[in-house]
């Protein structure tokens, strides 16, 4: 992208693939990106009709708005990889992530995702998270796999997931992280030890209503000093009367 298109773009409609036409179903396509990729510039994508897309390891910045409107994009696939990728926004507007307004039922996660320090910084809502969109009427799956270490502020606010299953590799879950998750009534942990755990992680969910039977499962929660561990952690106590061995399996 030339710097001086790189300064103008700043619509759904004037990315390098955008397409105004969401209906016509010759437009929509599957998008895999190349191992040779390793940026995805500000809104690239945005407005296209792709209907999945798999991120190579390889990339290690995606830029404001990359996906914006991609009304389509049900599934994201981000490859597995050590290196984390970072994830900017769109300065001076709404703190929001690259796939908002995008709706999303199906995200598999097996790298970090780092917000900049901009993103980071800026984030306070439900709304601003990696994956937070307007779309709250289909239930997301959400896979995440060894090389995730973090789980950052807000990353998954507002995603209407039912169940997730977080692997040992997770070592600490931000503020708000599942914040406004209306739907989530089961968490399971791989973890011997808890992580640390944000507050208002879970703020929202049906974790917090009793009417709905919700758990939160331990792996290796045989082990009476794992469960007693978890429900006198910080934040985590919280929810100590809903903490149990597992009864509960990956989705």
């Amino acid at each position: 992208m030339s710097d001086e298109y790189a300064e103008v773009v700043d619509g759904y409609d004037e990315g390098i693939f955008s397409y105004n036409d969401y209906s016509n179903s010759s437009h929509r396509t599957t998008l895999t990106i190349g191992s040779s990729v390793k940026r995805i510039e500000p809104w690239m994508f945005t407005g296209s009709g792709i209907t999945s897309v798999t991120i190579p390891g390889s990339v290690t910045n995606i830029g404001d708005n990359a996906f914006y409107e991609c009304t389509k994009l049900a599934s994201v696939r981000f490859e597995g990889s050590a290196t984390p990728l970072t994830i900017g926004f769109q300065p001076e507007g709404n703190e929001r992530g690259p796939f908002y307004q995008s709706p999303l039922t199906s995200i598999y996660v097996n790298r970090e995702l780092v917000a900049t320090e901009e993103y980071a910084a800026a984030r306070n809502q439900t709304d601003e998270g990696i994956f937070s969109t307007s779309f709250d009427d289909a239930v997301v799956s959400v896979i995440l796999q060894g090389n995730v270490n973090t789980i950052s502020d807000y990353m998954f606010s507002g995603v209407q997931m039912k169940t997730i299953w977080i692997p040992q590799e997770v070592t600490s879950i931000g503020k708000s992280a599942f914040e406004d998750c209306s739907l989530l009534h089961g968490v399971t942990l791989a973890h011997s030890a808890p992580p640390t755990l944000g507050v208002d992680a879970f703020e929202g969910t049906l974790l917090q209503d009793e009417d709905e039977d919700p758990w939160i499962a331990l792996e290796k929660g045989s082990d009476e000093n794992i469960l007693k561990a978890f429900k006198t952690a910080t934040n985590w106590s919280e929810y100590a009367g809903i903490i149990k061995p597992q009864y509960k399996t990956n989705p």
